[in-house]
């Protein structure tokens, strides 16, 4: 990712960023894309994904309070919808949440951090933008 960039994530990232096992890789990550001037954006329905899944809410409340959070407007689940509908008719699945991560992406002229990467490519194919998809190591 270039310096100054902003990143939107999706909810596996944020589940290993929340895991105890990982923590001082996961502090590290934080201050390296700090130190590079990255911001990391969560999605509404990312937040509330992870949240339901997280084992440790405090964790997990912590690190969102670390990032900036994206609220989705009413014509923002829309067109997201509409592009979650345009990949199902490519014979491709797509999640609501995967379609508003990509939608959010394209409306910051983001890259996006997946721990699916094939799900977000199959919407990023149908939206008519490039976008840079970024799978966890």
């Amino acid at each position: 990712m270039a310096e100054g960039k902003t990143v939107v994530l999706d909810t596996g990232p944020l589940i290993e960023l929340c895991d105890k096992r990982g923590a001082a890789r996961a502090l590290a990550w934080l201050q390296e894309m700090r130190r590079f001037g990255v911001v990391a954006v969560v999605p509404a329905s990312v937040a509330t994904e992870f949240l339901q899944g997280a084992p440790d809410q405090t964790r997990a409340a912590w690190w969102l309070s670390q990032l900036d959070g994206l609220d989705l407007t009413f014509d923002g689940g829309r067109a997201a919808g509409a592009l979650a509908h345009r990949a199902a008719s490519s014979r491709r699945s797509a999640s609501a949440t995967d379609a508003q991560v990509v939608y959010q992406a394209v409306a910051l002229d983001a890259d996006i951090l997946t721990s699916d990467p094939a799900d977000i490519q199959s919407l990023v194919a149908v939206c008519g933008r490039r976008v840079a998809v970024h799978s966890l190591p």
